[in-house]
């Protein structure tokens, strides 16, 4: 019986957040295509818009380029701590300054995203 109202109603149940549907009309791209509905205020996105919103903006962010070879890499990587970074290379300081500053940012935003996993991007309920 479970499964028989599950086909009949093509709608499913997520942990009490989100309710998933086949053919809606997106009110962000204006597609008809599968969504899902925020249960807090019974709005429908399609599952495109629903990803770009709460995930499209986590992706892991890209870092510069190290600034010296493959090789000097893979001996830098195995011993971070050696004082021989600082003084024989010292772009690598910076470069892993410039890292750690993107990936704190990232971070933040990362943060700010899970928050808003809770609101429909429609109405913000």
């Amino acid at each position: 019986m479970l499964a028989y109202s599950f086909f009949a109603s093509n709608e499913y149940n997520h942990n009490n957040k989100f309710s998933f549907k086949d053919n809606i009309d997106c009110p962000i791209c204006y597609e008809t295509t599968n969504g899902v509905k925020m249960l807090k205020c019974e709005h429908y996105t399609c599952y495109n818009c629903f990803n770009e919103i709460y995930h499209g903006y986590n992706k892991e962010p890209d870092n510069p380029s190290f600034p010296y070879n493959d090789d000097i890499y893979e001996e830098w990587y195995n011993d971070t701590e050696n004082e021989k970074w600082k003084l024989e290379y010292p772009l690598i300081e910076k470069w892993d300054e410039k890292c750690d500053k993107i990936q704190d940012d990232f971070d933040i935003k990362s943060q700010k995203q899970r928050q808003l996993l809770s609101k429909c991007p429609l109405c913000k309920k």
